[in-house]
This record gives structure tokens, sequence and C-alpha cells, in this order.
């Protein structure tokens, strides 16, 4: 029996990447407030930096990032394709995952968004940004595994 399925991120795993990139720079504004106490320029300046790497991360990074991770199942082993600078494929056997866990924040969990962790004998491999239907639809793929094992 092959099980084949295909599943990408979350419609709203990009926003989820935003607003966590957008609490980053207002963390660094408090920074650059402590700096206005010794220069406005060097305040402004910091400002200005934290806003252009914001930006250049949300256009460049975080909407490519999002749309190359790749969660795919096919006879017994799970493929995971992630990255944008640096793409990397993983291949995790069903048959060596001991279970799997999913996880979730309050913010991800109110916009949809959720990760599913593969624990195995070597290691965890995390496959992050899914919605609740692609999470358990890996979840189940560990089930249907173990059924076909004991027949």
């Amino acid at each position: 029996m092959v099980i084949c399925v295909k599943l990408f991120p979350a419609d709203n795993y990009f926003l989820l990447l935003q607003i966590r990139a957008a609490v980053a720079v207002a963390a660094a504004s408090f920074l650059s407030g402590a700096a206005a106490a010794f220069s406005l320029f060097g305040a402004a300046f910091i400002e200005t930096a934290f806003l252009s790497v914001y930006f250049i991360a949300a256009v460049f990074y975080i909407r490519p990032f999002t749309r190359a991770l790749c969660v795919k199942a096919d006879n017994g082993i799970l493929l995971i394709s992630k990255g944008v600078i640096f793409a990397r494929s993983i291949s995790v056997p069903l048959g060596a995952v001991r279970y799997f866990e999913r996880r979730c924040s309050l913010l991800s969990r109110a916009l949809g968004v959720y990760s599913v962790i593969a624990h195995t004998s070597s290691g965890n491999v995390r496959i992050g940004g899914l919605d609740l239907s692609a999470a358990e639809a890996i979840i189940g793929l560990r089930r249907e595994s173990n059924e076909k094992d004991e027949k």
C-alpha cells in the first residue's frame, strides 16, 4: 500500500512569521530608545536599520520561506523540504518514528498554524507551519504505518 500525501504550509504561516518579526523589531526599538539617551542620531540610525532589515526579511525571505516548505509521505518515508537560502531535505522513515507530537503557541493556535515534531531514536524533526488538517494527516501516517506493520 502506497501512501502519498503532499502537504503545504498553512495560509496564515506567513502572517505568523510576520508577527514574530514585528515583535523582534519592536523589542529592538526599545534598544534604540535607550540609545536616544545618549544620542538622538544614534537612535534614529538604529531604528532605521531595524526597520530596513525587517522589510528586507519580510519581502525577500519570509514569503519565499513559507512557500518552500513541502512535506511528502511516500512508501513509508516522510520527506520534508524546507529553506530558501539554506535549502535542505530530510527523509524520515515512518518505522523509525516513535511518536508524533503536535505543538502550537497561543498566537499560532489563534492563526491556525501548528507544528508537528517527529520523535525518533536519533533525534527530533520539527515540521512547522502546518494547518490542523495537515498536522493530523501527518500524525495519521504513523497510525497507518503501525496498522500496516501489524498485518
